[in-house]
């Protein structure tokens, strides 16, 4: 069974939707969409409930259903108590829910195929979006900061999943990692480049790529970690004077395999959350 709720109507009416949501969830819906049309608000809006969709409590604990997503400006608030055996496809984008509801979904839904969450308010220390696929091919997680990409690939990534949202990615050891520096001139990326590179001075492989044709940080400042497991290691860069273009491998005393390219005039755009390196078109 498939049910659909799409609101076009500001304000909408969220305990109609919800006590409809129940009824489909009694009739054992197994693909549940809820998009509620709600006008952009500000976050502090948000946070004094003038605009919050509650969904009813049974959602978070029915045995049928297979796909969900959740659409709306809303603050979406998960209890501590989840359980959705079934779930394979979950699908959120609200105005905002933090880490530890995503966590909660997650430890709930032991037959997760792909997840998709983004948030439509991010502050600075939540992700804007970030998305999961888990099958018989691919085992991946991507995750979109500010100006910054991370994509890890590895047998354990649902694992990887819980890691990075409670803040302990220094458990990634046998994962490849990718992150990708995006260009950006307004905005200081690189200090949480560096807080990343400690998070991940763990891992076994690891590509950097830096697409600012100017690093602008003070080497005093710039602390690149020891990476003692590291052994495969990529950069692309465009500034042949980065600072990780001499830190990085000095930094890795077991590295078997490195691969360095270092090129101003490139272009690139991105497949399933890892950049693709393209030779700049001539006119």
């Amino acid at each position: 069974m498939r049910f659909r709720v799409k609101c076009r109507l500001y304000p909408c009416n969220s305990t109609d939707v919800a006590n409809w949501v129940s009824a489909a969830i009694a009739c054992k819906v197994e693909h549940l969409s809820i998009s509620l049309l709600m006008r952009h608000q500000t976050l502090p809006y948000l946070q004094n409930n003038q605009i919050c969709f509650s969904p009813p409590s049974t959602l978070f604990n029915c045995s049928t259903i297979v796909s969900l997503n959740l659409e709306g400006c809303f603050l979406l608030h998960v209890p501590s108590s989840v359980h959705l055996p079934c779930l394979r496809n979950l699908r959120l984008h609200v105005g905002m829910v933090f880490n530890y509801e995503i966590s909660r979904f997650l430890l709930g839904c032991p037959t997760f195929e792909m997840f998709y969450v983004k948030r439509k308010y991010c502050c600075e220390k939540l992700c804007k979006w970030l998305r999961m696929v888990q099958n018989s091919q691919v085992n991946q997680l991507v995750i979109n900061e500010r100006s910054l990409d991370i994509a890890i690939q590895g047998e354990r990534c649902y694992e990887y999943v819980q890691d990075y949202l409670n803040g302990r990615l220094q458990n990634l050891v046998k994962a490849n990692v990718y992150v990708t520096v995006h260009e950006n001139k307004a905005m200081d990326i690189y200090p949480r480049v560096f807080t990343l590179l400690k998070e991940l001075s763990n891992v076994e492989s690891l590509s950097l790529r830096d697409f600012n044709e100017k690093m602008e940080v003070d080497p005093s400042a710039a602390d690149v970690p020891e990476f003692h497991n590291l052994i495969q290691l990529e950069l692309y860069l465009r500034d042949e004077d980065s600072i990780f273009l001499k830190q990085i491998p000095e930094n890795c005393p077991h590295l078997e395999a490195l691969s360095i390219t270092v090129r101003k005039d490139c272009e690139f755009h991105i497949t399933d959350g890892l950049w693709d390196i393209l030779p700049a078109r001539r006119a």
